[in-house]
């Protein structure tokens, strides 16, 4: 099985016994951002590839850009058991067909230097701050705007973003 991840996603502690009670090798080429294993499913064409461990903001693009299958969800053990929020995410569930099995997610986190900002940040408006133009980092990558999206949505309503993945 040839999978494309994240560092971390594969360690060996998880993937020996599984070749072991399986019999299937598992090869993994690492991929250091959603750009990144986006271009390698794409460079891969034709079935190098088995999986891919993509993150939300490469999910649709693999999807619509024809690079992935839909999963059969009730092939997998346990999968009626998962919370609610991972079953049919609308970064991997289209029209009903799942593209992807969500089985975590992790946390976009707010990091600042306690000695330029003050008081603490409470929320993610804090980045939007004009106190603190020109002094903010972001990653440069989808999810970000997918994050600003998210934000807007909620501040100014007006705006009708309805999903942050789905901008128009």
């Amino acid at each position: 099985m040839n999978l494309i991840a994240w560092q971390g996603y594969t360690e060996d502690q998880w993937v020996k016994p599984f070749e072991q009670k399986t019999g299937c090798q598992v090869n993994v080429k690492y991929g250091n951002s959603s750009d990144e294993m986006v271009t390698l499913m794409r460079q891969g064409g034709g079935g190098q590839y088995d999986m891919v461990s993509a993150s939300g903001d490469a999910s649709l693009r693999l999807i619509k850009g024809g690079d992935v299958q839909p999963v059969n969800v009730n092939l997998i053990p346990g999968y009626k058991d998962f919370i609610a929020q991972l079953k049919s995410p609308p970064h991997n569930t289209i029209d009903g067909k799942h593209y992807g099995v969500s089985y975590e997610w992790g946390p976009n986190t707010l990091l600042y230097n306690t000695q330029k900002v003050s008081p603490a940040p409470t929320s993610w408006a804090t980045i939007y701050d004009a106190k603190y133009k020109g002094q903010v980092t972001v990653p440069d990558n989808p999810i970000q705007i997918a994050d600003a999206a998210l934000y807007l949505s909620k501040k100014d309503p007006s705006l009708g973003i309805a999903d942050p993945y789905e901008l128009n």
